[in-house]
């Protein structure tokens, strides 16, 4: 160890390099968090939410050669899941994740993955460095989640990865004005999930049955028109907006 960080050989396998790692990142981020070993997490609960920052192994990894890992965030609420527990009819799913989603996919700076052991690679990032990535770009974004309305004003638009959960949590909590702005927000910014959530709604108009398989945005339809959001001859997009929501569409078409 130096200054408390683990040094690695080529003697240690990957799987001892991860988990070593793991309860060196859990003691560095403080605030009460904990490393899980059986699912390589270092997780903390706030309240009646547990954020989670696993660390995805590659199948590439080979003692003495390389390890590196891929960052995993993930956001779990006690409440969406007691509500989808008690209406399992309009639930997107059966647990209590409210978000996840890939590092890489949530900075300007988003790392392929963290080098552990091994040459460092241009696209990867040095095991201290995770750290200040994830409490300088990450945690703040991620403690908007605390509050539905909060979130549905300043969540970043590229962080909204399955919109249903949202609508979800807000109805959860009791927070209907909040599961309007989050599906106004989002189709005024992501304008081509229009289509897909319109068809959504449709699909529940019908009474037709939700598939194993389908588009996040008609899953995001669905969860509006199930759970009253709007009503059914109701605009998801405010009329003032539309032109522009129409004029981005047919942009996006022509590409």
């Amino acid at each position: 160890m130096v200054d408390g960080f683990p040094v690695f050989s080529a003697a240690d396998k990957p799987a001892a390099i991860v988990d070593r790692y793991g309860v060196w990142l859990a003691g560095a981020l403080g605030e009460g968090f904990n490393w899980r070993g059986r699912d390589r997490t270092a997780w903390v609960r706030r309240g009646e939410q547990v954020l989670g920052v696993r660390l995805q192994g590659s199948g590439y990894n080979r003692a003495g050669d390389g390890t590196h890992v891929d960052v995993v965030l993930s956001m779990e609420d006690d409440r969406l899941g007691l509500w989808r527990t008690e209406h399992p009819e309009l639930a997107s799913r059966p647990d209590s994740v409210l978000w996840g989603s890939h590092l890489i996919n949530l900075v300007e700076s988003g790392p392929d993955s963290v080098e552990l052991f091994g040459r460092l690679h241009d696209s990867s990032l040095r095991p201290a460095d995770l750290v200040p990535v994830l409490e300088d770009e990450v945690f703040p974004q991620l403690a908007l989640l605390r509050d539905p309305q909060t979130a549905a004003e300043a969540f970043p638009p590229r962080w909204f990865i399955e919109p249903a959960y949202f609508v979800e949590w807000a109805a959860a909590v009791g927070r209907p004005a909040a599961a309007r702005q989050f599906a106004t927000r989002l189709l005024m910014e992501q304008p081509e999930l229009l289509p897909s959530v319109e068809e959504g709604r449709a699909a529940v108009e019908r009474s037709e049955p939700a598939g194993e398989i389908h588009h996040s945005g008609v899953s995001f339809g669905r969860s509006l028109a199930a759970l009253g959001i709007f009503r059914d001859d109701e605009s998801l997009v405010p009329p003032v907006s539309q032109r522009g929501v129409i004029s981005r569409l047919r942009r996006a078409g022509r590409r």
